[in-house]
């Protein structure tokens, strides 16, 4: 599915106005047809990633819209996991997916196949030792994001934007795509923020990590983009 200017305005709450600077500026992927902009979903999720200013998903003053793409709720749902033994990404995506799915309702083999197929497509390594495995062709069922965080012992190669090896992966498992991307972006953010990468380097358990993110979350604030 791809978006118009309204759908991106609403998905990462920013005006319209702001949009059409955005893509008067070429500072976000779009194509057009009979003099219609359009956003391809695929193309906005690579610019979240290599985006060097982040889309904030919270809400104008007074409205904590944050809260209905919550990090804290996804990572709440899903796990903290500590990964001794995997040597590749293949081997993380496969025994990971396999403890998710001891958790909730999926198809452990379907969704692997899905998670390394996207890794094919285009590695899900950020930036600073982070990755974000995830797929676009897969939603959880019902209204409950998954967000699971694998810490390793020793770095993995991951393919990274910045070539450096992966210490954790934060898998995401999103119920539609506005919950996706949003989430996404959240993640991408949480990756370049200094005090946030000291803790990840730590290997929280679980209490700790959510502990950390109920503070950070809510002073994500306004996007710099928005007029």
């Amino acid at each position: 599915m791809d978006f118009n200017k309204k759908d991106i305005s609403e998905l990462f709450n920013i005006s319209e106005r702001t949009v059409e600077r955005l893509v008067d500026e070429d500072k976000v992927p779009f194509y057009t047809i009979n003099g219609e902009v359009y956003f391809s979903r695929e193309e906005i999720e690579e610019w979240i990633y290599a985006s060097k200013e982040f889309v904030s998903v919270s809400g104008e003053p007074g409205i904590s819209q944050w809260r209905l793409y919550s990090l804290y709720r996804a990572i709440h749902k899903g796990l903290v996991i500590r990964d001794s033994g995997s040597k590749t990404k293949e081997e993380v995506i496969t025994n990971t997916i396999s403890k998710i799915a001891e958790k909730v309702d999926i198809d452990p083999q379907v969704v692997c196949e899905l998670f390394l197929a996207r890794e094919e497509v285009m590695p899900t390594g950020l930036t600073k030792g982070v990755a974000a495995p995830h797929s676009r062709d897969f939603y959880m069922k019902g209204i409950s994001d998954i967000v699971v965080f694998v810490f390793f012992d020793e770095a993995i190669e991951w393919g990274s934007l910045d070539n450096e090896r992966v210490h954790t992966a934060c898998f995401l498992l999103a119920c539609d795509d506005k919950r996706h991307l949003n989430l996404l972006a959240k993640i991408a953010h949480l990756t370049n923020a200094e005090e946030s990468q000291k803790l990840l380097r730590s290997k929280p358990n679980k209490d700790d990590l959510l502990n950390y993110i109920k503070r950070w979350e809510p002073s994500v604030g306004r996007s710099p983009l928005s007029v």
